[in-house]
């Protein structure tokens, strides 16, 4: 299973602390991360691994959403 993040600016932090939140399931049940720019360098900062997509505003929720409907 994969999860897509993205957060906004003024919510990154609220995302990075979700993933602490939570990191026990996400490992436990080999969730991958895929994260826009800036959110994915926030999470691997965080110690998370993390698929990073281009920047939000260059594009990156874009090729997210085209990679799913891929599949």
């Amino acid at each position: 299973m994969e999860i897509a993040i993205i957060a906004h600016d003024g919510k990154k932090a609220d995302m990075v602390q979700f993933l602490n939140k939570n990191k026990e399931i996400l490992l436990k049940e080999k969730i991958k991360i895929i994260a826009t720019g800036t959110t994915g360098s926030k999470a691997e900062a965080a110690g998370f691994k993390v698929k990073k997509m281009l920047s939000g505003p260059l594009g990156g929720c874009l090729l997210y959403t085209s990679d799913a409907a891929d599949e």
